[in-house]
C-alpha cells in the first residue's frame, strides 16, 4: 500500500460525501486506501460512511466508536490504523479539488527521501459567509519549512499534508489537552526533516462553527496558543525559547487589545482588565514558564491596555494602566506622549494642554 488517507469525522453529514468522493476521484498509478475514523456522530455521518464502505470495500476501511473518544484520540487511532508508506490527511469537513493531488505529492516524496513531508495550499471557505474565501497559506511562504518556521505560525492546512507514516509516532500526553492537533503534529514532523511547500491550491478547508478549532472564539484561540507555546517549549528543552517568547508576547498583546475592544462595547474597561489579569495570573503560575516570558508579557499587556483605553477615551482605564505600564518598563518615562496622556487622564484636558504649550 503506497498511501493511506487518514480521515477523521464527527457530525459531518453535510460534508462527508464530498470529502470521500474527492479521495475516490484521485487519478494515481499506485494503490491507496481511505481509513475513516468515525467517532459516534449524533447525525447521519456513520450511516453515510458505512454506505460508502459497503460500495468500496476494497478501498475504504472504517474505525468506529461505541462511545465517543474525542478528536485527539480519534485522530491517533485512525492514524495508527493506516498501512501505507505515506499518510495523507483529510478531515471529513474538507475536500480535495484536484484529481492529481496525491500523485503530485507522492512523486515529490519518492524523489526526495530526505524530506519528512510535503503540503500544498488550500482555499479557506467560511461557511457562514462572514468573510471572503482566501488562500490558507501566505503569499510569500517559502518552499522549505523548518521547525522554527512552524513555531511562529501553523502554515500547513491539514487537508494539504502528505508525510512518511513512520514519522508520526505516539504524541506526548499533553497534546490531548490542547485545542489543536494539526499544529503540534506538523512540528513533530519537522523535527525529522524539512517540509516542502507546493505552491498550488489543491484542496478546500472549511471554516464553520462545528470545527474543532474554528468553532472557538478569537479569545479562546489565543488562550489555546499560549498553552501550546508553554507546552512545546518544555518538550523542546527550551531550544527555541526566544522565538517562542516573542510569539507569547504577541499573543498577550492581541488578548489585551480584544479585551479592551470588548470592554468598549460593554462600557467597563476595568472589569475586562481584571478578567485579563486573572487569566495572566493563572498562566504565570505554570512552574515551567521562563521568567522572561512573564516580564515581557507584562511589558506588552500594559502599553496595549493603556493606549487602547485612551483611544476609546476611557480615562479610568488610562489612570489604572499608566503607573503599571511605567513600572513594568521604566523606558516609557522617556516618552513625552505617555506623559501627555497621563496628564490628561489625571489632571484634565485644560491642564494637559497648558503643559503641552509649556513644553
Amino acid at each position: 500500500m503506497k498511501v493511506s488517507v487518514s480521515m477523521m469525522t464527527y457530525n459531518h453529514e453535510r460534508y462527508i460525501a464530498q470529502a470521500i468522493n474527492s479521495v475516490l476521484m484521485q487519478n494515481v498509478n499506485f494503490d491507496y486506501e481511505l481509513v475513516i475514523g468515525e467517532d459516534c456522530s449524533t447525525d447521519n455521518t456513520r450511516n453515510i460512511v458505512v454506505e460508502f464502505r459497503d460500495r468500496y470495500p476494497d478501498k475504504i476501511r472504517l474505525v468506529l466508536s461505541d462511545t465517543r473518544v474525542g478528536g485527539h484520540r480519534n485522530a491517533a487511532r485512525t492514524r495508527e490504523a493506516c498501512q501505507g508508506q505515506y499518510i495523507a490527511v483529510l478531515d471529513g469537513d474538507d475536500y480535495w479539488t484536484r484529481p492529481d493531488k496525491l500523485q503530485k505529492q507522492v512523486d515529490f516524496m519518492d524523489s526526495h527521501p530526505e524530506y519528512a513531508a510535503c503540503f500544498h495550499d488550500a482555499i479557506a471557505i467560511y461557511e457562514d459567509g462572514s468573510s471572503e474565501s482566501h488562500n490558507y497559506c501566505p503569499a510569500n511562504l517559502k518552499e522549505r519549512i523548518t521547525v522554527e518556521d512552524l513555531l511562529v505560525a501553523d502554515y500547513i492546512p491539514s487537508c494539504g499534508l502528505v508525510c512518511r507514516r513512520g514519522l508520526l509516532g505516539k504524541f506526548p500526553d499533553w497534546v490531548d489537552t490542547l485545542k489543536m492537533g494539526d499544529w503540534p503534529a506538523a512540528i513533530f514532523l519537522a523535527q525529522h526533516g524539512q517540509i516542502e511547500y507546493i505552491n498550488e491550491v489543491m484542496a478546500a478547508y472549511r471554516i464553520h462553527a462545528g470545527g474543532m478549532w474554528s468553532g472557538l472564539s478569537a479569545a479562546e484561540r489565543l488562550q489555546a496558543n499560549l498553552e501550546f507555546y508553554t507546552r512545546i517549549n518544555v518538550y523542546m528543552n527550551s531550544q527555541y525559547e526566544i522565538t517562542l517568547g516573542i510569539e507569547v508576547s504577541n499573543r498577550w498583546g492581541e488578548l489585551a487589545t480584544s479585551c479592551v475592544e470588548q470592554a468598549a462595547k460593554q462600557g467597563s474597561v476595568r472589569s475586562a482588565v481584571d478578567n485579563l489579569l486573572d487569566l495572566f495570573n493563572h498562566w504565570s503560575l505554570e512552574s515551567s514558564l521562563p521568567s522572561a516570558w512573564r516580564v515581557n508579557a507584562l511589558r506588552r499587556i500594559w502599553p496595549t491596555l493603556f493606549f487602547a483605553s485612551y483611544r476609546i477615551r476611557d480615562f479610568s482605564g488610562v489612570r489604572y494602566c499608566w503607573p503599571r505600564m511605567v513600572w513594568s518598563d521604566p523606558e516609557w518615562l522617556r516618552n513625552r506622549g505617555v506623559w501627555s496622556i497621563g496628564a490628561e487622564a489625571f489632571l484634565g484636558q485644560r491642564v494637559a494642554g497648558l503643559l503641552r504649550s509649556i513644553g
